[in-house]
């Protein structure tokens, strides 16, 4: 659940860094890069087939 309010709050803060603050929009994509690579590598629920 925390990854979850982690990367919304760094997507909103991306959209307004965007196109003012290049420097801090990329560490702020970086930010969103790690998360999702984090949620990447984690196992999913069981298969509810298996």
């Amino acid at each position: 659940m925390r990854s979850r309010r982690t990367l919304w709050k760094a997507l909103i803060v991306l959209t307004g860094e965007i196109d003012t603050a290049e420097k801090r929009a990329a560490v702020t994509r970086r930010v969103i890069d790690e998360l999702l690579a984090d949620h990447e590598s984690r196992p999913g629920p069981p298969s509810a087939t298996a």
